[in-house]
């Protein structure tokens, strides 16, 4: 009954013989992160600055928070520090009023925090689309209203940045093991070769000593038929 109640007082009030010329000023500011990735859920706060030229403040205000609900969605609300605040969620509408017209806010006050989740990708402000803004004498506060926007990224594309910094780090790696088999395997060939070169140079000795065995065997054989030749005469 109470929300009735304060939603009926806002429309009385905002009902009642107003002056042409607002009566004083204000700024509706939304402020919060302005980049997030799809997934995050994140606050935005309202914020009622600049109060200039009221009677006592303001004492009661509205309006219907506008977003892009294909990118962003209206998760929970939280109340600031200024009187009640309600809101109709179907239509995201704010009310919220002082009933004894004597505590209006007359500074920058955080009138109301929303959270939200970034649901797609893509840009979204956050606003307030028609203000209502009135003070203690029901007459109209002009209201600036300053909007956040927001870009939501898809997660996805850090992934796919991580993805090839790390297709480059392997690469380097692979390259740089590539160099280490590479030099691993020029160590080694010549570690064969060195090998090899002196198998053969072994068997080349080998084959020496077997020549000049066989050489000393033929001198051998020359002299001892030398000396039969001799013996025989």
């Amino acid at each position: 009954m109470k929300k009735r109640y304060l939603i009926g007082a806002l429309v009385g009030l905002a009902t009642l013989p107003m002056t042409v010329n607002a009566a004083g000023v204000s700024t509706v500011k939304f402020e919060g992160q302005t980049n997030v990735n799809v997934g995050d859920e994140f606050t935005v706060n309202m914020v009622l600055d600049n109060i200039d030229g009221t009677n006592n403040g303001v004492v009661a205000f509205g309006g219907y928070i506008n977003y892009d609900n294909t990118v962003l969605e209206l998760v929970s609300t939280t109340q600031g520090d200024a009187y009640e605040v309600i809101i109709n969620n179907r239509i995201n509408k704010i009310a919220a009023m002082d009933f004894s017209l004597e505590n209006g806010i007359k500074e920058r006050t955080n009138v109301y925090t929303l959270t939200f989740k970034a649901i797609g990708e893509g840009n979204s402000s956050i606003t307030l689309t028609k203000p209502e803004l009135v003070d203690a004498n029901a007459e109209l506060v002009s209201a600036n209203v300053n909007g956040l926007y927001v870009n939501a990224k898809n997660i996805e594309v850090k992934n796919e940045q991580n993805t090839v910094e790390n297709y480059v780090e392997v690469a380097e790696n692979t390259e740089i093991e590539e160099k280490n088999d590479t030099t691993e395997s020029v160590v080694e060939t010549a570690v064969e070769n060195k090998e090899i070169n002196e198998v053969k140079k072994e068997e080349k000795i080998a084959k020496k000593v077997v020549s000049n065995k066989k050489d000393t065997k033929n001198i051998f054989e020359i002299i001892i038929k030398f000396i039969e030749k001799i013996f025989k005469k």
